[in-house]
């Protein structure tokens, strides 16, 4: 015989209580569900940069007093612009100049947005604020886009070929190939951008180069929903070599090395020579000088010469003259000397 245990009743009110959240939550859902359902709201996708407008209509007859439209956000709904047939339209500050009511009714509001940027990406309330009833409240998307920038080009490589596909969007663009031929490999990488686009490349490797010659590769961008293909036909062009690279390049450094050496040796020979002419001229100046002074000396000496000269001929010409004087005098001490002896001869005679 079994017993029955009385139930206990914290466990009980527990029950309880988790069946009445639970029926809160879902009259919750139930009721914003039916308040969403009662405004009309379109997604919106719109070109990056360009201008872009969303709508909310209530679809009931009750009074509004105000619209109200706000930014969705990760903490709490951002106020954004209001409209009220007493209050007219009232931008917030931060939202003034970039988004503006343009359809002023009550039951049917459109903002919009005069040029997009990545800022205004995302989700929007609009509530309208009934006499009565409350606010009732609808929800719209805005996505922002930019329209694939694509090319496609190829290079030979000595011993394969590489084509590649490269597609800058937003959101980011899916690459695919339509290639005939095998020995074939792909590799994909993307790459995001500041400006919110990102740029998907796909390098095709083909081992056997001559046997994509004269064929078509087209590559496929499939962006929003939209595939758009690509054609390249490729033709036998310049092949790359590395050794043909590299003999390319040492030819070049040696002409440059030659260059250089040229130029060294032109600038040199001009310096030898501009030098030989400079100890040339100091040679001349200085052997001119050296000449100058020679002939000054020269003449220096041919000057002091010139007056002993003149100086031993006035000393002859002195001597001449004492040795005259001397010469007459001695005559007249002569004749003196004749006429006192004849003068005593002649007293003798007496």
């Amino acid at each position: 015989m079994v017993k029955e245990v009385p139930g206990d009743p914290k466990k009980a009110q527990g029950s309880l209580f988790h069946h009445l959240s639970t029926y809160s939550l879902v009259y919750s859902m139930a009721a914003i569900m039916l308040c969403e359902a009662q405004v009309v709201t379109t997604n919106e996708r719109e070109l990056l940069h360009t201008s872009a407008s969303l709508s909310c209509s209530l679809k009931t007859h009750q009074e509004v007093l105000i619209v109200t439209w706000q930014k969705m956000k990760a903490t709490s709904p951002e106020n954004m612009v209001t409209f009220s047939k007493n209050h007219g339209v009232e931008v917030q500050p931060v939202f003034k100049g970039r988004v503006n009511i343009t359809h002023l009714g009550l039951s049917d509001s459109t903002i919009t947005f005069w040029n997009t940027t990545l800022e205004d990406e995302g989700c929007y309330m609009c509530l309208f604020n009934t006499f009565g009833s409350g606010k009732i409240s609808g929800k719209t998307c805005l996505t922002l886009y930019v329209q694939p920038i694509v090319s496609l080009n190829y290079t030979f490589f000595e011993d394969h070929l590489n084509i590649t596909c490269s597609a800058t969007a937003r959101p980011a663009p899916i690459i695919n190939w339509k290639v005939d031929g095998s020995g074939i490999e792909n590799s994909t990488e993307s790459l995001s951008h500041p400006n919110g686009t990102t740029s998907v490349t796909s390098i095709l490797h083909i081992r056997d180069p001559e046997s994509q010659v004269g064929k078509e590769v087209i590559c496929k961008v499939l962006h929003l929903g939209t595939v758009k293909d690509f054609k390249q036909t490729v033709t036998k062009g310049f092949w790359f070599s590395i050794p043909l690279l590299l003999s390319i390049v040492s030819l070049v450094i040696l002409l440059v090395l030659i260059s250089i050496l040229l130029y060294w040796k032109r600038h040199r020979n001009q310096d030898r020579v501009l030098n030989l002419a400079v100890d040339t001229s100091s040679e001349i100046t200085t052997k001119d000088l050296k000449e100058k002074k020679k002939e000054e000396e020269e003449g220096g000496e041919k000057e002091e010469e010139e007056v002993e000269g003149n100086g031993e001929e006035e000393d002859g010409d002195e001597d001449e003259e004492a040795e005259a004087a001397t010469g007459k005098q001695a005559a007249e001490d002569d004749e003196n000397d004749d006429v006192d002896t004849k003068k005593q001869k002649t007293n003798e005679d007496d």
